[in-house]
């Protein structure tokens, strides 16, 4: 037998050996794969899914795949398990992983494939269920759905079908998890569908690239351009564009807070970085190979994974791996997957290894090999919440933060995303801020090595709550005054027992009388007049029509 070695930096993929004996005469060539061995395999699903969603307690959710069933992966036995089916079968969906824990499935095509769907639902960890919520405004699909620092999901973008799919949406839906309602949010300055969503450590969120416009024989107009959308305000403004026009990338936030783009249509190897403090992108070099419909994971050591995909060019779809390293800013093939994947879907789980899955019911894993650094956690903005507040994000400032790093209160873990290395949003659910306590929020990066950080507290104060007008007491006639109070005029009772509110309205004035609150209209003759109680924490108004003074009670109320 002939034996060889292979050295520890030989290039990746598939080689070739010939032997020569002494004679002279030579052997056919003997070909083999060089691979990097950071690929392994893991259990397969029962059909091909995506996307995936990493739970808090570490499980990965997959489901549809045109189909109304559900899986479960377990990172630490590396199987799969059905879990509960979904109300409406549906596959390319978008899955968001909501402040309370709770995973939001909008969207996406249906049972055969097709066409897009206007459902929505709710899959509740805790019971392995289903539950059906009112469906968006529009059926979407290729659309993107994004947690903001307001615990609400955004809704952009996508198809509605049609010839060629049609011309993209811009239009925007809000989700509230509190209230499992949803509400239009401005429209984009233009439609876009196959674009990244970003959230930025600035509070914004970077949309780029992507889709523009459908012909009616299926032509696509792609993209270079990007904007910006405040959740604050409601809001869109444009920013720099980039020096690609790109579709079906991907899109990774990097330690120092910058974004990374790579890929994104036939035969372009190109990256590029967004500075948001500048608004501008520079080049990043380019990839080995051309890809886009690729996976892209930013590793805890910072660099980013970039796996599968195609060249658009109508080769077969990508097995190779490789890896942007952001400290030198250059590209190097690493790696071959165990299958190659033409459109694949990667999560960072927390064990430190990357779960990539699509294409096929296979599955694999990465391991990056490297050993994670314990946290540090400097702040938390803001440190002071009310009361009652709605799910809502506060920024962890601090270092050594990772990807995977996890938020918690105690030992209960916060939704959690990565802003960079220095900068984290952990989502504090509606639940743990109905009532004045003291919330213990610390940071744990996960092992191999990691640890877990000192903790700050988020004060959940009384403060002053938003007011709320529950009733206005119409026992038998509108009177001249309250009994109790002795002051003229019609008098309408709130059941409002607090102290600190004020009034403001040129129609009415109130007064406050014995623990409750009392206002009365001084133009009786105008019915629609509304009482507005204002505070610092918001105002709530209702309206009184009719029932003037000296007048039977009528039954046209409103607002009640």
């Amino acid at each position: 037998p002939v034996q060889f070695t292979i050295a520890n930096d030989a290039a990746i993929g598939v080689r070739s050996v010939s032997i020569i004996a002494p004679a002279g005469s030579a052997t056919n060539g003997r070909g083999f794969t060089v691979v990097g061995g950071g690929w392994s395999p893991t259990g397969s699903l029962f059909r091909p899914r995506r996307p995936a969603t990493v739970l808090l307690d570490g499980t990965v959710l997959a489901a549809g795949g045109c189909l109304g069933s559900a899986e479960l992966y377990n990172p630490a036995t590396g199987n799969w398990s059905a879990t509960g089916f979904l109300t409406t079968s549906r596959g390319g969906q978008t899955a968001t992983l909501l402040p309370n824990g709770k995973v939001l499935v909008a969207g996406g095509v249906d049972v055969l494939c097709s066409s897009p769907v206007q459902t929505a639902e709710i899959y509740d960890p805790a019971t392995r269920s289903w539950t059906a919520v009112p469906p968006m405004r529009f059926a979407r699909m290729q659309h993107t759905a994004t947690l903001l620092p307001t615990g609400k999901v955004l809704i952009i973008g996508g198809y509605p079908g049609g010839p060629g799919g049609g011309p993209p949406f811009s239009s925007a839906d809000l989700f509230d998890p509190d209230s499992l309602s949803w509400s239009p949010a401005a429209d984009m300055p233009t439609g876009r569908t196959r674009h990244t969503v970003t959230v930025l450590a600035n509070g914004k969120i970077l949309i780029a690239g992507g889709v523009t416009d459908v012909s009616p024989t299926g032509i696509t107009t792609f993209s270079n351009s990007a904007v910006l959308y405040d959740p604050v305000s409601n809001s869109w403004t444009s920013t720099g564009a980039m020096s690609t026009y790109r579709q079906n990338y991907a899109a990774s936030i990097l330690p120092d807070g910058r974004v990374l783009v790579a890929g994104g249509g036939a035969g372009i190897k190109t990256a590029e970085i967004y500075d948001p403090n500048l608004g501008i992108w520079t080049s990043a070099g380019a990839m080995a190979f051309a890809r886009y419909n690729h996976a892209a994971v930013t590793l805890p050591n910072g660099k980013v994974l970039v796996t599968g995909g195609a060249d658009g060019l109508g080769y077969p779809p990508w097995d190779s791996t490789e890896i942007f390293d952001v400290a030198t800013g250059t590209w190097s093939l690493v790696d071959l997957m165990n299958e190659a994947r033409s459109s694949p879907f990667a999560v960072l789980l927390n064990t430190n290894k990357v779960l990539t899955i699509g294409t096929s019911q296979t599955a694999e894993l990465y391991d990056p090999r490297v050993s994670n650094p314990s946290p540090t956690l400097s702040s938390v903005t803001p440190n002071v919440v009310p009361v009652g507040s709605g799910s809502t994000a506060v920024q962890l400032s601090g270092s050594n933060f990772l990807p995977n790093s996890i938020a918690s209160v105690g030992s209960s873990p916060l939704v959690t995303t990565y802003l960079g290395s220095t900068k984290l949003l952990a989502y504090l659910p509606s639940s743990s801020l109905s009532g004045p306590t003291a919330l213990q929020i610390s940071v744990r990066n996960p092992s191999p090595g990691g640890g877990v950080s000192s903790s700050q507290t988020v004060t959940v104060s009384q403060g002053n709550p938003v007011p709320a007008i529950t009733a206005i007491l119409t026992n038998g006639v509108c009177q001249r005054y309250h009994p109790q109070c002795g002051d003229s005029g019609d008098s309408v009772e709130f059941g409002w027992n607090l102290s600190r509110i004020g009034i403001q309205s040129a129609a009415w004035r109130g007064h406050f009388c014995f623990a409750r609150f009392y206002c009365y209209r001084l133009n009786p003759g105008n019915p629609g007049n509304h009482c507005n109680l204002t505070n610092n924490g918001g105002s709530r108004q209702r309206f009184y029509n009719g029932c003037n003074r000296n007048e039977p009670r009528r039954s046209n109320r409103s607002g009640f």
